[in-house]
């Protein structure tokens, strides 16, 4: 009657140990990832240059004007007669607004901070880009200069016409731009990206609905009208730069140019690794990654002038960004770490269903044996008739006795 019992506790133990060494894993893990957060950056190599790119995707102002199928967009669904359309044209409308505002606060706060402290910023935003523009301030010439930026090639969706920066062709032009503004000598790129994004996306416009393909504005009325949901139709996918692909543009401009990247802070929600095959492409050019995992980013929810506030001429600015993003609930993760991202989300990519197989494997190894000595239990427990044999009767539920 206790075989039954001591296999029981012995699978049971076995899994205990195993969940104890998992966590102590991840807790080492974690604990590592933690110190890395406030390690002071190292030192810059000789002959190095750095220099912090802001790279912003905001929707320029007039967007709605300029735009005609964003306009389409909004008078779609404000003409829906649906609670749902009248609030998701006032949530677009006044992020549109909050994003744009954002950028630009963005922009003093970090041209005040490299005048402060002493460090070279380069700045692009789509309101730039659109003029093919972008600033840089050097501390050398201590001067903010406006650069040609050069012409994006043709092509690319359409609903990208108003954020170009959204276009993986974009981003390699203005690392490639910074390249060419410090060459021979090599340079270091803190790269700062933000945008709109998703569990896929890296970099992306606001609006994704795109009502220039035929039947679209007709099936997007529709889809309002049954309180949404379902899978995007082709028209509404989403559009711009994939997370594999970001990886992939700062690789070939890490191989063709010498570029490498102490600090990368991809500042949209989601922004963490989607999949072990992003784990795969990031490039080895890249030390650590600022990212929000699976969670959202609030729009103000990092302030560049608070984050630069305690920061004197000389300070470390790449330590003192680190330290600042921690402080604001973003992950900073190295190579050593950013693993157990891209595990997690893949984990949280999979079927219910498939955290039961090792449950159903265990059951179907271990089961039939269980069952059989559950049988031999109750057979054993149930009355029996009186022995002509005292001895026997007495012994039986442990077998039969011989003679």
């Amino acid at each position: 009657m206790t075989r039954p019992l001591e296999v029981a506790a012995m699978t049971l133990s076995r899994l205990a140990r195993a969940c104890a060494v998992a966590g102590l894993v991840l807790v080492a893990t974690l604990a590592q990832e933690k110190a890395g957060h406030t390690a002071p950056s190292p030192p810059r190599p000789d002959g190095r240059e750095r220099v912090l790119v802001y790279y912003g995707n905001e929707t320029p102002a007039g967007a709605a004007d300029q735009s005609a199928n964003l306009k389409s967009v909004l008078s779609t669904l404000r003409q829906s007669g649906t609670d749902l359309g009248g609030e998701l044209a006032h949530i677009i409308e006044t992020d549109l607004t909050q994003f744009r505002d954002q950028t630009d606060r963005d922009r003093t706060a970090l041209i005040d901070a490299s005048k402060r402290i002493g460090f070279d910023l380069a700045i692009f935003t789509n309101a730039l880009a659109r003029r093919q523009q972008f600033q840089v301030y050097r501390r050398r010439q201590d001067k903010l200069e406006t650069r040609f930026l050069p012409k994006l090639p043709s092509g690319g969706a359409e609903i990208l016409s108003l954020t170009p920066l959204a276009r993986p062709e974009a981003l390699k032009i203005a690392l490639a731009s910074i390249a060419t503004l410090y060459a021979p000598s090599p340079v270091d790129v803190v790269l700062v990206t933000f945008s709109h994004g998703s569990v896929d996306m890296a970099l992306m416009p606001r609006v994704n609905t795109d009502l220039s393909a035929p039947g679209a504005r007709d099936a997007f009325s529709e889809s309002l009208r049954r309180g949404g949901g379902g899978a995007a139709p082709d028209w509404a996918k989403p559009q711009g730069t994939d997370k594999k692909t970001y990886w992939k543009i700062l690789d070939e401009v890490g191989r063709e140019t010498g570029i490498r990247f102490p600090l990368v802070f991809r500042q949209a929600c989601a922004s963490g690794p989607a999949d072990w095959a992003e784990f795969g492409q990031i490039p080895e050019s890249v030390m650590k990654i600022a990212h929000s995992a699976r969670y959202n980013i609030n729009v103000e929810q990092i302030d560049y002038a608070h984050l630069f506030q305690s920061g004197r001429h000389g300070a470390d600015w790449i330590g003192l960004m680190s330290e600042g993003l921690d402080a604001r609930n973003i992950i900073i993760s190295d190579r050593r770490t950013i693993w157990v991202w891209a595990g997690l989300a893949s984990l949280a990519s999979l079927h219910p269903a498939v955290f039961f197989v090792p449950f159903l494997a265990w059951l179907a190894f271990y089961g039939p044996g269980m069952a059989r000595r559950l049988k031999l239990m109750v057979s054993a427990s149930s009355p029996k008739p009186a022995s002509s044999r005292p001895e026997e009767s007495a012994l039986e539920p442990f077998g039969p006795t011989r003679r």
